[in-house]
């Protein structure tokens, strides 16, 4: 058994097949085709949008095969339904954990969700800022309908050509994110009252499309150069024992 299945297996076997906490598991290992598949019990299929030179989207990666985007149109979308709006600005604890490999870029998104018929709402993890000076850096951006943003940008390097590993980990906005299982020393943390005047009745967040390598809304945007191996999404927060693990 590869160390990328270790996590999911045991919570699986203690919880049982159907109560696994594993939101979506996506190892993007196909060899050719449009379709991310998910081995997690819930089978949210993504659809690959703007590839075109099938299969030269499939490279070698982490583990196994990767999904290789060229910046240009390239993303994977999901309906956001059956428990993919991991995130909903009421407290509930996930898990984001993924491999992926780009170079610096300017507000580049590598995973977002965002709704199809509003601008505002959004939930967007990829590269920092140009006119921060943090473009190899992973950046945070959470937006709500009333368009009030939270942004936290990791200390550590993670877009420089080589693989990292990446894990956010949040439980009603108490956060922390990992690069290369190790905690990053950088802020995340974005509990209720904690920042500005979010409380636990503090706006909304109204989402209906997940998106990996582009934020999709009306149009997709922020397209992402580089690569993406074994997405995890979980409904429960990891302990740093776990993101080890996997």
């Amino acid at each position: 058994m590869t160390s990328r299945s270790v996590v999911a297996v045991l919570a699986i076997t203690t919880l049982g097949f159907a109560q696994s906490p594993i939101t979506g598991d996506w190892r993007l290992d196909s060899t050719s085709g449009f379709v991310a598949l998910d081995s997690s019990p819930n089978g949210h299929l993504g659809t690959l949008a703007g590839f075109t030179n099938d299969p030269a989207q499939w490279i070698a990666g982490r583990f196994g095969n990767a999904l290789a985007f060229d910046g240009v149109d390239d993303r994977v979308e999901f309906a956001a339904r059956g428990g993919i709006p991991f995130f909903t600005g009421r407290g509930e604890a996930f898990t984001l954990a993924l491999w992926v490999r780009g170079a610096p870029a300017d507000g580049d998104r590598i995973l977002a969700l965002a709704n199809t018929a509003q601008q505002a709402p959004l939930f967007a993890l990829g590269t920092g800022r140009a006119a921060a000076g943090t473009t190899s850096r992973l950046e945070l951006l959470v937006r709500n309908d009333q368009g009030i943003e939270s942004v936290r940008t990791s200390s550590r390097t993670v877009f420089d050509g080589a693989w990292h590993h990446v894990a956010y980990v949040e439980t009603a906005g108490s956060a922390r994110l990992y690069v290369d299982g190790v905690i990053d020393p950088a802020n995340f943390d974005d509990r209720f009252g904690a920042r500005g005047s979010r409380s636990v009745g503090y706006g909304t967040y109204t989402f209906d499309k997940l998106a990996l390598g582009a934020v999709v809304q009306a149009q997709s945007s922020a397209h992402f150069a580089g690569a993406l191996d074994d997405v995890q999404v979980y409904r429960c927060a990891l302990s740093a024992i776990d993101v080890t693990t996997i």
